[in-house]
């Protein structure tokens, strides 16, 4: 086990392309080393708005690799050949995407992240991002692997 140099608590919501996790590192505890072979993992993809940008944070933080991000802005623009999906946010591409709505209160949104103990909106939000992040990645790989003639 890899033991954590921060001193604050982080949640990580780890959206991939078959399933999801939730992590939570906090300043007491160690990463498991299955937690870096799982994203060490070249086979699984990672997927996320802007993902790279996480990566980078997990690595900067806690030296845990992500082998295989995937942006979903990339991803979306090189489906549906829109250039203007390589520069909106989860919640609008939830929308464009997958006709869905996001609930993404401003308060949660700019609430302290780094708190010893996440308050349960902040939870609930995590949660939706990964899984809203899973649902459009199982969405565009799906498109990029099937793509549609145009009529």
């Amino acid at each position: 086990m890899a033991k954590i140099s921060r001193t604050h608590t982080t949640f990580y919501s780890i959206p991939f392309y078959r399933d999801q996790i939730e992590v939570t590192v906090t300043k007491k505890d160690y990463i498991p080393n299955s937690l870096f072979s799982f994203l060490g993992n070249p086979n699984l993809s990672f997927v996320g708005v802007s993902v790279n940008g996480d990566c980078v944070k997990l690595y900067e933080n806690y030296t845990l690799f992500v082998a295989n991000p995937v942006d979903l802005n990339k991803l979306a623009m090189g489906v549906y050949e829109i250039e203007a999906y390589g520069r909106i946010g989860l919640k609008r591409m939830a929308y464009e995407v997958l006709g869905k709505v996001m609930e993404k209160p401003y308060h949660v949104t700019m609430s302290d992240w780094d708190a010893e103990e996440l308050e349960y909106e902040q939870v609930e939000y995590a949660c939706i991002d990964a899984f809203m992040s899973f649902k459009l990645g199982m969405k565009l790989f799906y498109e990029l692997n099937n793509p549609r003639e145009l009529h």
